[in-house]
């Protein structure tokens, strides 16, 4: 037979097919492989865990140093990552995942302890889209970078980077009526609002280009540190 599992020195395990190595089981944990991993199915029935790792959980897997699955239908990738919780994965540097569901991601060597459910974290470093160099903690790079903002009751908004320009859409498919941008501050609620008639402080419902509705005596109020400034 051309098919052969040889046992070596230092606990190596080899075995070949077709007069070629297959595989090889070295004694640090680690797996050589001298082809593609390929089945009939895109799924795993069984475990797996290599690198130090160990898995408990059911078709779940563990690559890395210490790292550990004991949820069912979970991976954990990393240094020392621990996952517990069902169809869930951690990846990085000891982030432990106890929410089923849940997805957390480590951009640095802080330790971290994902519990809730349903829940993607990405913590740490930063995350660039179109960038391979992201400047801040979210980094967009494109040819009018946005986001967009659809909701499900009809409608959608965008913020927009467009030459240097920051461009604020409402309902920029006018699919709904009476659309506005609000500001809330410190808990109130429309301190200031925009919509196509103008802009109103104080007011919900602005009639004019600028409409201040107050209480107070004092309307407005311009200053100018400038003596000569009029």
């Amino acid at each position: 037979s051309n098919t052969s599992i040889t046992f070596s020195g230092s606990d190596v395990i080899t075995i070949a097919t077709g007069g070629s190595t297959a595989a090889t089981f070295n004694a640090d944990q680690t797996t050589t492989f001298s082809g593609a991993i390929s089945g009939t199915s895109a799924t795993f029935s069984t475990t797996i865990a290599t690198g130090g790792a160990s898995v408990t959980g059911s078709n779940s897997g563990a690559f890395g140093y210490s790292a550990s699955t004991t949820g069912d239908h979970s991976f954990a990738l990393g240094y020392d990552p621990t996952v517990s919780g069902d169809h869930s994965f951690s990846f990085g540097y000891q982030g432990t995942v106890s929410g089923n569901h849940s997805a957390l991601i480590s951009l640095d060597s802080t330790a971290r302890t994902l519990s809730d459910a349903n829940t993607l974290s990405i913590m740490g470093g930063e995350v660039g889209i179109g960038t391979l160099s992201p400047g801040d903690e979210l980094h967009l790079r494109a040819n009018n970078p946005a986001i967009r903002f659809d909701d499900t009751d009809g409608g959608y908004a965008r913020v927009m980077g467009v030459s240097g320009n920051l461009y604020y859409q409402a309902d920029e498919g006018n699919g709904e009526s009476s659309s506005f941008h609000r500001w809330d501050v410190d808990g109130t609620d429309n301190v200031m609002r925009l919509n196509s008639t103008g802009l109103g402080i104080g007011t919900t419902s602005p009639t004019d280009i600028i409409h201040i509705s107050t209480s107070s005596n004092s309307v407005g109020r311009f200053e100018s540190t400038d003596a000569t400034a009029y």
